[in-house]
């Protein structure tokens, strides 16, 4: 009985806390003005294409640039059967490359314009995060 107790405690604290993440982030975005971020240049990488390699494949062409500082790999369809490209983002201590050899050339394969990017910091792109 104490057991089932502690269990239902401990489930209410992390149902709490997760509760307030959410409203904490909601929050956070409600109170900034989105103007003035997207005016806002942050990428302080160098000017110019700095690598560019172009690989051509059976059914895509794959191209992989650092261009102003930020790394870019592109999937390119030689069929290309839709319009609306995919962009794929990588999460912490990750870049580009964990898209690379399994989801892009899929999504290439299948008709779509498959694009990856580093964000700053991170894998090919230059710079350091700025907290």
């Amino acid at each position: 009985m104490m057991f089932r107790k502690l269990a239902k405690l401990v489930l209410v604290a992390v149902s709490g806390f997760a509760l307030y993440q959410v409203f904490w982030g909601l929050q956070q975005l409600l109170s900034r003005d989105v103007r003035l971020t997207l005016a806002r240049h942050t990428n302080q990488g160098k000017a110019g294409t700095t690598l560019s390699d172009v690989t051509e494949h059976a059914d895509y062409t794959r191209e992989h640039t650092i261009e102003d500082s930020i790394e870019r790999i592109v999937y390119r369809p030689k069929q290309r059967r839709f319009d609306t490209p995919i962009v794929m983002q990588h999460g912490m201590w990750h870049g580009a490359w964990c898209w690379d050899e399994t989801f892009l050339p899929y999504f290439a394969e299948h008709g779509y314009q498959a694009t990856a990017l580093s964000l700053r910091g991170h894998a090919g792109s230059e710079g350091k995060i700025r907290g």
